[in-house]
C-alpha cells in the first residue's frame, strides 16, 4: 500500500506534467512566424537547457518553406524529450504498487502518457504548424515551379487545454484528458 505522500508525489507529478506539457505545446504554438521565437519560448528552452536555433538555422528552416506558422520542430522534439525523460525519472520514484485501483490506473496512465509523450505532440504539433498542400499543390511543387509558393492554411493554431489540470488534448477526436481523465468540453 502507497504511503500518503507517495500518493501525493504522483498527483504532484500529474500536476506538473500537464501543465508543463500545455504550456510548452501552447506557447510554440503561438508563436506567428514560422521557426519563430518569443520571450516566452526563450525560457521555455532556458528552463530546459536546450540550445535555440541560430538565426541561421532559422532562415533555413523558413526557406524550406513547410512551416507556417511556431517554433523550429527540432527545438520543440528537444523540450518534450527532456520534458518525456525527466517525468519518466520522477515517476520511477513513485511507489505506485497499491490495492487502490485508482491510484493503480493513475500510475498507469501518467506511464502510457510518457511513453507516448514525444511522438503524439510532435504529431499533433505538426497538424498545427506546417503548410498544408492540396494534391494539386504538392503535383505542382514537384515539378520544381519556382513561381509556385505554398498556400498557408489558417492563421492560427488552436491547441484546447484540460480545464482540470492544464494537459494539452493532442487529437480533435480525443474526449478525455491523458492526465486526469477529465472529460474535455468543446
Amino acid at each position: 500500500m502507497p504511503m500518503a505522500d507517495d500518493k501525493q508525489r504522483l498527483d504532484s507529478l500529474q500536476s506538473w506534467l500537464a501543465s508543463t506539457h500545455g504550456t510548452v505545446l501552447k506557447t510554440a504554438m503561438e508563436i506567428p512566424e514560422p521557426a519563430g521565437t518569443s520571450p516566452e519560448w526563450k525560457a521555455i528552452l532556458d528552463n530546459f537547457g536546450v540550445e535555440p536555433l541560430s538565426d541561421q538555422e532559422r532562415a533555413e528552416t523558413v526557406r524550406n518553406g513547410t512551416m507556417a506558422r511556431g517554433a523550429p520542430l527540432v527545438e520543440i522534439q528537444r523540450v518534450l524529450g527532456l520534458l518525456a525523460s525527466n517525468g519518466t525519472a520522477a515517476l520511477e520514484k513513485v511507489d505506485w504498487s497499491s490495492d487502490d485501483p485508482a491510484v493503480s490506473r493513475q500510475w498507469d496512465r501518467l506511464r502510457t502518457t510518457l511513453i507516448n509523450l514525444v511522438n503524439d505532440s510532435m504529431a499533433a504539433y505538426k497538424a498545427k504548424v506546417l503548410v498544408k498542400r492540396s494534391m494539386f499543390a504538392m503535383a505542382k511543387a514537384s515539378m520544381n515551379n519556382p513561381e509556385y509558393q505554398p498556400k498557408q492554411q489558417g492563421s492560427m493554431a488552436v491547441l484546447l487545454l484540460c480545464s482540470n489540470c492544464g494537459g494539452p488534448r493532442l487529437t480533435d477526436g480525443k474526449f478525455e484528458c491523458d492526465y486526469c481523465g477529465t472529460h474535455f468540453k468543446d
